[in-house]
């Protein structure tokens, strides 16, 4: 892949099939750990602000399959750069099952909203996570029950979503600081997400 991608470079037709490098440049300007996935020369996608390059790489692979669902058996999205730095081209692995701690938490900014969950937030509280990401928390007085504060922390999560044809599915992760058993949904080819903190980029032009 290495010298596929020096060769296209001295070619002038990109680093990777279907190079696009407007959509490239957003993805290179881009916050946080991120990566970039293709399929062929038909689609691309990146995804920025994970918490983790792995999560990264995960989250820009899933979205790139359920977008690509028709594709043959012997197809696959593949991961070509991460953080920036190219990589020999691979299809991702599943995220691991919950560990029932902070680092079950897909997004950077989820986790440092979470230690301000904890620290400022009243008696009753809630945070959500939806399998791509997209995360709220809700905080109430003890007169609210948990039950009211969960389903406004999910609506919340939830709205932001882009592609609401498809579901969403945000579920409560930790209650009053208690984590919850809660699996890594992100392994199923079942969700179309974009929300305002997952910040998971498509290309306009392979829509």
């Amino acid at each position: 892949y290495e010298k596929a991608r020096l060769w296209g470079e001295e070619c002038g037709s990109g680093p990777f099939p279907g190079y696009s490098k407007k959509h490239f440049t957003k993805y290179e300007a881009a916050k946080g750990h991120k990566a970039y996935a293709i399929f062929g020369t038909k689609y691309r996608i990146y995804e920025q602000g994970a918490a983790t390059p792995e999560i990264a790489s995960v989250m820009a692979s899933k979205l790139c399959e359920f977008r690509t669902k028709d594709r043959s058996e012997d197809e696959e999205c593949l991961i070509v750069n991460i953080d920036g730095e190219w990589v020999d081209h691979f299809a991702a692995e599943s995220l691991p099952e919950r560990a029932g701690a902070v680092d079950d938490l897909l997004q950077m900014e989820a986790r440092e909203s979470y230690e301000k969950y904890l620290i400022h937030s009243g008696p009753n509280k809630v945070f959500v996570q939806g399998p791509l990401g997209n995360w709220s928390w809700r905080s109430r007085a003890a007169d609210v029950s948990i039950e009211e504060v969960t389903r406004q922390a999910v609506e919340s999560c939830q709205k932001s979503w882009r592609y609401t044809s498809y579901g969403s599915a945000c579920e409560a992760v930790n209650v009053n600081g208690e984590w919850l058993k809660w699996m890594a949904l992100v392994s199923c080819r079942c969700f179309d997400a974009y929300t305002a903190h997952s910040s998971i980029k498509v290309d306009p032009e392979e829509k």
